[in-house]
């Protein structure tokens, strides 16, 4: 082990963590923010019909609901196809109900 607490790689380990994300396997669940970062995101919208409501929820703050109102794009993964959910909304779990 280096003085930086780094130990070495072999080249071989080397290659396996350079696997692909399309190659890897998704996990969605548990609903956290854990497991979001870990999803494929592109910035987009989020076409979860309850959408709003959930923002509603998490708004209440005026000022958070400006910065909301103001900034509409968000990272989105591709829940299925075609369906597109935000963090908001995949923490919250309500695509499950469409």
């Amino acid at each position: 082990m280096s003085d930086f607490g780094i130990e070495p790689m072999t080249g071989e380990e080397f290659r396996k963590a350079q696997i692909p994300k399309a190659t890897r396997t998704v996990v969605t669940e548990p609903r956290t923010r854990v497991v979001w970062f870990t999803l494929p995101t592109t910035q987009g919208f989020c076409t979860i019909e309850a959408h709003e409501e959930v923002q509603k929820i998490l708004s209440q703050d005026p000022e958070k609901k400006t910065y909301r109102d103001i900034y509409p794009v968000r990272h989105v993964y591709e829940i299925s196809e075609g369906v597109f959910v935000c963090r908001d909304c995949f923490i919250a779990g309500v695509d499950k109900d469409e």
